[in-house]
Parts: structure tokens; sequence; C-alpha cells
């Protein structure tokens, strides 16, 4: 049976309100993560009356988009599909079997709770009127001071008391049930609320009117879901015998929506989605004078920079990898990963690989002694991945150790990518002072002239040759009255904003090397400076 449009108008319209709503059950298949949002994806397969009906696909996200719900008849029955509309409330209908079965345990505590409150009031009254009787026949033995009296009371007066005393240690008992049955009572409660949560959390449905020729009908329903995302993180391992370091591109993905996505076909994107039936426009953009060109840290905003070649802009290029695959522009990427994923709802994020990379890098070890006596090892190489590494947390591992952790720069397929990889401990760094303040100076020609002599000594413990960098620095006069002059190294030209420079040396596996930094700084013989120097 072939259904056309006005066909389904008609029918639609006979249908009315009388329609056979069919649950239609269906299971989570792939989920394309972005920052911020991720659209899942399931299936069904549904067995459709012939004619009109309303199908209803429970279990979705309460966070989720309902505005924005996309369904795909993709085989079986001849099916068409007329209006949708969402709905998200948590009814008791909606709950399952195990939640009404912790609710049922709840009252059943609480029942008992109310039946022993109610045996200690008991109790205690029992207790108030055995304490009455002893205390009036105290009283009737003081009034009276008859002895004759003492022996008749005596029974009344033992019985009373024995009453009182089982009466307070049955209060007693029934007050420890009671703590047990409130501890109880709330780990109940507390497990009614997790479940409730968990289930309300899923509590949204959508229903779309539809017209079937009846039978076996296989599709997809889609949705957008809020507060999901991925950012990356590294794991870097340097093997400096080798020349190599070794990047494991890992995806960072937090969820919480109340929906689990297991055994799912996982895409990350770096872009974000859209929503509603047509493009929003943007705002005018104004152009005025400014001061130079400036360039973002964005992957999007580097595209529009003219040394990038106008071809590089072209159609997206496929690209494959053993654990995933590619697709990649100067503006991001997208990335599937070949192997189904399961990704819980959770608070905690779920980590799983993207891509691992190893590559030839050249090493190299800098130190600043003046701000601390430790060296650190840098790695220099080209990104290796056939997509941008994005800015994220990278843990550096050398030569089998850890090393410290940091955090990666954005850089795209074939850039230059620079990789601290922590402190080399196999670098040794020392530094001396030969000229302390207020020493070796004088007064000369009306000048008073300061000198400072310092000596950094740098070991190469590594197994390989190895070229360092050490930083030194001589302060910066901002008045011509005050003069700096560098002596050692000669060489050496500071920056004119820091006053850093550097000497650079490369030394074999077990040599030392001493590295002098001599200054002098003259100005008025009556003039009090500012600075530390």
């Amino acid at each position: 049976m072939k259904i056309t449009p006005l066909c389904s108008l008609a029918m639609f319209l006979a249908a009315g309100l009388s329609a056979a709503v069919v649950d239609v059950p269906s299971k989570v298949d792939s989920v394309t993560v972005y920052p911020g949002y991720a659209k899942v994806t399931r299936t069904f397969v549904a067995e459709l009356p012939a004619g009109a009906s309303t199908l209803r696909f429970s279990g979705i996200p309460e966070g989720a988009d309902l505005s924005f719900v996309q369904i795909d008849p993709g085989e079986g029955a001849a099916l068409s599909l007329g209006m949708g509309s969402g709905e998200c409330e948590f009814k008791d209908a909606d709950k399952s079997e195990a939640l009404l079965a912790l609710e049922a345990k709840v009252r059943g505590l609480v029942a008992q709770k109310d039946a022993l409150a109610a045996e200690k009031d008991v109790a205690t009254a029992y207790a108030a009127s055995r304490a009455a009787l002893v205390a009036s026949i105290n009283k009737g033995l003081a009034e009276t001071g008859k002895g004759e009296l003492i022996a008749l009371a005596q029974a009344a007066y033992d019985d009373a008391a024995a009453a009182l005393a089982a009466a307070r240690e049955k209060g007693a008992a029934i007050d420890e049930k009671l703590r047990l049955l409130e501890l109880g009572l709330a780990a109940a409660q507390e497990a009614v609320e997790k479940q409730t949560a968990r289930e309300r959390a899923t509590s949204a449905s959508y229903s779309v009117e539809a017209i079937s020729a009846g039978g076996k009908t296989v599709g997809t329903v889609s949705y957008l879901v809020s507060g999901c995302a991925w950012e990356p993180s590294y794991i870097a391992k340097a093997d400096t015998a080798a020349g190599t370091v070794a990047i494991t591109y890992l995806a960072n993905i937090s969820q919480n929506s109340g929906e689990d996505w297991t055994d799912a076909v996982l895409t990350l994107e770096t872009s974000r989605p859209g929503s509603g039936l047509k493009p929003v426009e943007p705002p005018a953009v104004v152009l005025s004078q400014g001061r130079g060109r400036g360039y973002g840290s964005s992957i999007a905003m580097k595209s529009m920079d003219a040394a990038w070649a106008p071809e590089a802009a072209a159609a997206p290029v496929p690209m494959l990898d053993n654990a995933v695959s590619v697709t990649g522009t100067l503006t991001g990427f997208n990335a599937v990963l070949k192997d189904r994923s399961s990704v819980p709802s959770s608070e905690a994020a779920t980590t799983l690989t993207i891509l691992v990379r190893e590559e030839k890098a050249d090493f190299h070890t800098e130190t600043i002694p003046l701000s601390a006596e430790t060296a650190y090892l840098i790695a220099k190489m080209k990104n290796p991945f056939p997509l941008p590494v994005l800015a994220g947390k990278v843990q550096a591992v050398v030569d089998g150790s850890t090393s410290g952790s940091g955090f990666l720069e954005e850089t795209l397929p074939g850039e230059d990518l620079t990789l601290g990889l922590g402190a080399n401990q196999k670098v040794t760094v020392e530094r001396r002072t030969i000229a302390e303040k207020g020493k070796n100076s004088g007064i000369f020609g009306g000048k008073r002239v300061e000198n400072r002599s310092y000596v950094n000594k740098v070991t190469n413990h590594m197994a390989v040759p190895q070229k360092i960098i050490v930083r030194d620095r001589v302060p910066l006069s901002k008045d011509e009255k005050i003069e700096v002059k560098l002596d050692l190294p000669a060489n050496a030209t500071p920056d004119t904003e820091t006053g850093l420079f550097n000497q650079e040396v490369t030394l074999k596996s077990g040599e030392s090397i001493e590295l002098p930094t001599k200054f002098r700084v003259s100005y008025p013989s009556d003039w009090v400076i500012s600075g530390n120097f």
C-alpha cells in the first residue's frame, strides 16, 4: 500500500483523537558529543498497525531539547509522519517496579516506626501510672505514720516499683529499636530519592502522529541533550635516548543526563550544533580604524590569517587511523571512534583514547637559576596528528618516570609543537654569588659603581649529549644617569623588556660547565636608587 501525501493528510484528519498509542522501544546506538551538547541517536524496531496511530518514544532525558527531535523511518513498512510533541512530566505510572518496591519498603518502615511509637506511648503511660502509685503510697505512709499500714502497703509498693522498672526497661528497648529503624528508614528514603532522580532524569517522551501500511518498521530517533561536553587531555612519553615522544590524545567526556550511553558509536565534534528550522542572522560588523591586525587563539580565527594558502580551506579530507576516523578542516574536526564505547551518566568524566602517535623530537634543557636551580626538559616537534591539538592538560613521562603536568597550546596539523616535559632531574644546576651587594663597589669620578658577579654551574648526567640554555638577567635602567654594563658573557644581548639573556651550551654525558655573569651599575654618588639587584 502506497501512502500519498494527500492520502496521509486525509487519514490524519479522519483519525482525529482516536488513533492508538504505540509505545516504541528504542536503544542508544550513537552519540555525537559537542562542546556543551550531545546528539543522541537511538534505533528502534516497531510493529505498527495499519492506518493512523501515535508513536510514543519514552525514556528520553529530561534535559533533551524536545523542539529538536528527528525521527527517520529508514526501513520497513511505508510510514508517513505528522505532528510531533514532547512531554516532560514524571507521573506515578512512569515509576519502575524497582522504585515502587523501594517506596513500599519506606511505607513499611514508617508503619513499623508508628507502631513502635504507639507501643512506647503505652509503656510510658504505664510507667507514669506506676510512678504515681508509688508516690501515693509513700505519701499515705508519711501522713498516717501508722506502722500497721507499712506491712499492708509493702506488697503494693514492691509491685509498683517492679512495674515501673520494667516499664522503663521496655521504653529503653523501644528507643533502641526506634534508633535502628530511623537509620534504616533514612537509608531507604535516600535510595528512593536517588532512584527517583534517575528515573525522573529520563522521564521525557516524544509523540508523533503516524500513518503506516502496517508491519515491521526500523528507524532512528535523535535529540539534543544539554550539559554534555568533552575536552582533550594528553599523555606525553619521552624517550631521550631514542629521541622520540609518544603522545596519547585523550578525550574526557562528561555527561550527567541520566541516560547511559552503552555500547555506542561515539563521535567527537569541535563545532557546536544548531537547533530550530532556519539559521540565525548574525549581528552587523562595523569597521573602524584600529592599531594593527591581531589574531585570536582559536583555530577558526587562525584560518582567516592571510598566511594560510587559499587551497587549505578546501573540502574536508577524510583521514583514517587504527582507532578513529577523522574529518578535519582548518576550523575543527569530527572524530569517530571506531570501537563502540560506553559512557555512563555520572558526576565523573569518562576518559577515552582518540589517537596515539610517536614521532622524532629535538630535546633541549632550559633553566633560569636566578628563579630556581631547576632544569626543565623541552621537546620540539611537529604536531603528529591528522587533527588539531586542542588546548588541554598534559601529563609528562620521561624515560619511564612521571615528571610533572602542564598545558598544551593549540596547534594545527604539521605545525611546530613545543612541549614542556617538566623538571629534568638528570641536569643539575647550582648558582653561586661572587660579588655580593654592598661589596666591590666604590666612588669614581662622582659616580658610585657597584659590581655584581655570579656563576651558574650546569652538569649533564643524561646518557646522551644535551643542549642546555641557561637564562640570566641584568637590571634595566630607565634613567640615562643610571648605566648598566654587562661584562660577561661578552656577546650576550639582554632583552630590552625583561633584561633576560641566553647562554647556550651542549654538554656531553657527565660534563660540567661554569657560566659567569658579571655586570656593573653606575649612578650619581649622591643618589639612592630603587630596585633590588
